[in-house]
């Protein structure tokens, strides 16, 4: 039985979610206080986001961010929310930029399907995309924040790996965010269908330093 929803109480608000408490009623129990988060914006099928792995002379972008719940830091793929009145392909493309300084152009953008973050508290879905062949701008990304000058908190440096680093990386536990999991996972089947794997050899990474 689909649990039906008996009251909603909002307990908080900022510029990206609304937080609530609902309770539940289904199969004869009752739950109180089931916490719910819910976008600010999002389309009819409930994409908030997008997350990108930007690749870039045959390897691939992680930015190494400062994770606060966690207290850690984490390897990830470029995410972001799509804004009120953008599309997720252009959303994609700006965030790239803005988080790694790297610019794609959107033939190069491969999207690779959606996912849901969390599904048992947000009410959200993001889409992956695979970033090909993308070039440095001249307005690179900072340590801790954007090109545009906004500084968003964590972001981390940015640090290229060719797909042999990235997989072991991936089943080594070394990456743990989920959407970075996914997205890596599905570009490396991506490749392999498209017969562009290249895993056989030494593993590398290099960094790569603002302007």
């Amino acid at each position: 039985m689909t649990p039906i929803r008996t009251a909603r109480r909002l307990l908080y608000t900022n510029s990206k979610w609304r937080v609530y408490a609902d309770d539940l009623r289904g199969d004869g129990t009752t739950v109180d206080g089931y916490l719910v988060l819910v976008p600010v914006h999002s389309d009819a099928n409930m994409v908030t986001g997008v997350a990108v792995l930007g690749e870039t002379g045959g390897r691939f972008a992680l930015l190494h961010n400062h994770r606060h719940p966690i207290e850690q830091r984490s390897w990830e793929i470029v995410k972001g929310f799509v804004d009120q009145g953008e599309t997720p392909t252009d959303a994609a493309l700006r965030e790239l930029t803005e988080e790694t300084g790297l610019v794609c152009k959107p033939d190069n953008l491969i999207p690779l399907g959606s996912f849901m973050p969390e599904g048992a508290t947000m009410a959200a879905r993001g889409l992956l995309f695979l970033a090909r062949h993308c070039q440095p701008t001249t307005e690179s990304a900072q340590p801790d924040g954007n090109p545009s000058g906004e500084i968003e908190i964590g972001l981390g440096r940015v640090t290229l790996f060719g797909q042999k680093t990235l997989k072991n990386m991936a089943e080594t536990s070394e990456i743990e965010d989920a959407a970075t999991l996914i997205g890596i996972y599905r570009t490396l089947a991506w490749l392999e269908q498209h017969h562009e794997m290249t895993l056989p050899g030494t593993c590398s990474h290099q960094e790569i330093t603002p302007n």
